[in-house]
């Protein structure tokens, strides 16, 4: 939800200034999470291309689709083992490796492959695959999944042609992984709040705490908040975009 250009760096900034206030005010009653399908590395790049004084400084980051959460510390990140280490119950990277191989065979190198090896984990393999075949790619490989006694997840996300496709320990995910933050943390749902633009977003956005979906959110979000979400008051669906759509959401529900 960072999103490029000069308008959304403002709405950055005007989410910083917020969320600076915020601390001033609260101390350690608050806290800011990350939550991206970035690796660590990429969000480090990320915010070294922004500059300083554009985004907010999280407490926390949830990377690489919710299989990765790490702790700031002096200077430095730290990842959770403990969340880690509990993705391992019922999966197999090596068996979820050649059903993924054998997925792009199936259905044509030019259809499906692998993404670049620094965008993967012992718990995550994404694809990119094109739009066309991710239902029916999806239901190949849960298939396969279930002969070989492997309990995966898999996450769609992205917009035209090509999307990502990405496959997860079951115990993973964006809303597992904010679940396993938010009772560290002993905040209840009532002051919790997901915010999302991506398809990798909706388990997040589908849980039981507050959503906000900002303006700018891939097909895929808007259409679920279209025929599951519109009714539903915990899930705000904003009209600004990026940033300004989390501030617009944080003032509906009260917290801005």
């Amino acid at each position: 939800m960072v999103g490029t250009g000069a308008e959304a760096d403002e709405r950055s900034r005007e989410f910083r200034s917020y969320w600076r206030e915020v601390h001033r005010q609260e101390g350690q009653g608050s806290c800011l999470v990350y939550s991206t399908g970035r690796t660590i590395s990429q969000y480090e790049e990320l915010r070294r291309e922004k500059g300083g004084e554009v985004l907010a400084d999280p407490e926390l980051l949830v990377c690489a689709v919710g299989t990765r959460i790490y702790e700031r510390g002096r200077g430095t990140w730290t990842e959770r083992e403990d969340w880690t280490s509990k993705l391992d119950q019922d999966w197999s990277a090596s068996k979820v490796r050649r059903v993924a191989d054998d997925c792009i065979a199936k259905f044509g190198q030019d259809n499906v492959h692998l993404r670049p090896p620094h965008e993967l984990n012992e718990h995550k393999i994404t694809l990119g695959i094109r739009e066309h075949l991710v239902r029916s790619a999806s239901d190949w490989m849960s298939s396969s999944f279930r002969e070989l006694q492997v309990k995966a997840k898999l996450v769609s996300s992205g917009s035209g042609e090509w999307r990502y496709l990405d496959i997860l320990s079951r115990g993973s995910g964006k809303k597992e992984a904010l679940e396993f933050i938010r009772r560290a943390l002993k905040f209840s749902h009532d002051n919790t709040v997901a915010c999302g633009d991506s398809g990798n977003d909706l388990d997040m956005i589908q849980g039981d705490s507050l959503a906000v979906i900002v303006g700018n959110a891939q097909p895929d979000l808007l259409d679920w908040y279209e025929k599951n979400g519109r009714n539903n008051e915990r899930v705000y669906y904003a009209k600004e975009s990026t940033a300004g759509g989390i501030l617009e959401g944080l003032q509906h529900f009260g917290l801005f």
